[in-house]
């Protein structure tokens, strides 16, 4: 390593010193155009044709070669910062790969390391996420979860980077009550590094309908926003959902995370715990502790990372009430699907 910086050091050495050569080259110029220009006066030669016209040729020629040579200079010292920024580069590439080998040893996992964490363009801060569930009116007693999230997205190049603001909502309990599933309201503000908001925009249910990809499954809402240099995006939306009320719902960060707040509000027939999807369990710092009230927080969250918010309705609560009989093998051969497929992903 210190073979490769000497020779960086030598070539910037150099180069710099041919960069002020020109650099004094061009002023010398300047100042012979000048005083060509303004010395047939002081010789009394404005009569004389001949003179006059080759001091004005030449004035003009040392004045071309003036910005010839300062238009050189300032390309070459861009250029010398831009490989003094790749010498840097190179370096600091070089250490942290070699610690990180020595840390983690597997290459495959460096691999992800670097893929999701070293070569990510942002990290979002600030992430919170509010659920209040309430039992919906639909004739099968499911509970109604309403979500509320917020979060900024810091750029972290110099760079403008597009950010894919992605709201999803799975339509797993659509058939209890038809278009429960909704994407309510999203928005953003992109800000500069004082603060001031660069650009705002605020999606209308009529523009999310209309924008958003509607499908048997599931409907999604993405809107790619640029993010300029040194400068941070927040995000706000709103979406509801069914859920039923013995169930697991997973919520993880799709990205790189530096801190996560759950805030659930649920009815006094339903408990809920979290089950940290990450190697420390106590990772979620259980915050506020009540009857029908519950906050967790994480610091520093990985990609993939985050809770499974497991509901339980509690003994001697009638959940499921008497259904007609023409709807009641439908109803129980779907929860029984459903349960399932909830089984399959615990496993």
């Amino acid at each position: 390593m210190s073979q490769n910086q000497n020779k960086h050091n030598s070539k910037f050495f150099i180069v710099g010193s041919i960069g002020w050569g020109l650099l004094g080259g061009a002023l010398g110029l300047a100042l012979m155009a000048l005083l060509l220009a303004y010395l047939p006066k002081p010789l009394k030669l404005q009569n004389n044709s001949y003179w006059t016209g080759l001091l004005n040729n030449l004035s003009s020629a040392f004045a071309a070669s003036a910005i010839l040579t300062l238009t050189l200079e300032l390309a070459n010292n861009y250029q010398r910062n831009k490989d003094l920024n790749d010498a840097i580069q190179e370096i600091q590439n070089a250490t942290t790969d070699g610690i990180l080998k020595e840390l983690i040893g597997d290459e495959a996992i460096l691999g992800e390391v670097k893929t999701h964490v070293l070569k990510q363009n942002f990290i979002r801060k600030n992430f919170k996420i509010a659920i209040t569930l309430n039992w919906d009116t639909s004739p099968f007693k499911f509970l109604l979860r309403s979500l509320a999230s917020n979060y900024s997205i810091h750029n972290l190049t110099s760079q403008p980077i597009n950010y894919p603001f992605r709201v999803i909502e799975t339509k797993e309990n659509e058939f209890a009550r038809p278009n429960s599933t909704q994407i309510i309201d999203a928005e953003y503000d992109v800000k500069d590094s004082r603060g001031a908001t660069i650009k705002s925009e605020k999606c209308t249910a009529q523009l999310i309908g209309a924008l958003a990809e509607n499908s048997d499954d599931s409907i999604k809402l993405e809107i790619p926003v640029e993010i300029p240099p040194d400068c941070r995006a927040e995000f706000k939306f709103s979406s509801q959902s069914l859920l039923r009320p013995d169930s697991i719902d997973p919520i993880v960060s799709l990205n790189s995370t530096t801190d996560m707040e759950i805030d659930l509000v649920f009815p006094y027939e339903i408990s809920a715990e979290v089950f940290g999807i990450h190697p420390d369990p106590d990772k979620f710092e259980l915050q506020i502790n009540q009857r029908t009230r519950k906050r967790w927080r994480a610091v520093g969250l990985l990609p993939g990372q985050g809770i499974l918010l497991s509901l339980k309705s509690l003994p001697g609560q009638e959940i499921h009430p008497q259904l007609p009989p023409e709807l009641e093998a439908t109803v129980s051969s779907m929860l029984d699907q459903s349960e399932a497929q909830v089984a399959e992903e615990s496993d």
